[in-house]
């Protein structure tokens, strides 16, 4: 069975770096900026949903270091929801303020040893996941004459198999339409400009990992020495 795919997109980054704007209030802010530039609403109300997501690698964390995310997720309102597995691949633009991705997806019924397989990334991947995140999630589709973006406000709290607060809040905006790539870059720059947060190129198990091993090497720093 193959893996659905979906088109070359373009994406937006931002971290709201004190965590002093809640996930919910960001996109609020976001949607407000975005009025100057003639976009509506394409659905009436905001989609909200609460995902498990895990991230997966090798040993040497060959994919998280490329920049790339395997990961799966579910729905986490649902106790028999169902576990969907994605690898998004990065194209990372150095001289632009996006990134070009390409995500793969897994078929429902697909186990993630064959979604592994029909990927084909030729490497050992272990079983259990790197990291893990509990993600609350608020999301709105904006459309106008020459564009299509989704822009999803995320509280990321990150964690191995305990959690240590670790969490952050994340913007996320796909164009979908892949048209007007000088629109794409005036959104980034009024957003930049009107709310508190920073453009970031991280994926989030490269974030998240960074918060565990800070946060690791602190409790290292404060153990008593046994001399």
């Amino acid at each position: 069975m193959r893996n659905k795919s979906i088109n070359m997109e373009r994406e937006l980054n931002y971290v709201n770096e004190y965590g002093n704007i809640s996930h919910v209030n960001l996109l609020k802010n976001a949607v407000k900026m975005l009025e100057k530039f003639d976009f509506k609403l394409a659905r009436d109300r905001m989609k909200g949903t609460t995902k498990v997501e895990a991230y997966y690698d090798d040993p040497d964390l060959s994919i998280i270091k490329k920049g790339n995310v395997l990961r799966s997720m579910k729905n986490a309102e649902h106790d028999n929801a169902t576990f969907f597995f994605f690898y998004k691949q990065y194209f990372n633009k150095p001289d632009k303020p996006y990134d070009l991705y390409k995500e793969s997806r897994s078929e429902a019924s697909e186990s993630f040893a064959a979604f592994l397989h029909n990927l084909g990334l030729g490497i050992a991947v272990e079983k259990d996941p790197v990291l893990n995140a509990d993600i609350k999630r608020r999301s709105v589709v904006l459309e106008n004459e020459s564009a299509r973006l989704v822009i999803a406000c995320e509280h990321v709290e990150y964690y191995k198999t305990v959690k240590l607060d670790m969490w952050e809040n994340l913007i996320e905006i796909a164009d979908l339409s892949m048209q007007d790539e000088e629109l794409f870059c005036r959104v980034n720059e009024v957003l930049l400009k009107e709310l508190p947060i920073r453009l970031i190129k991280q994926t989030k198990p490269q974030r998240g990992l960074e918060k565990y091993n800070k946060i690791k090497n602190m409790s290292n720093l404060l153990k008593p020495s046994s001399s």
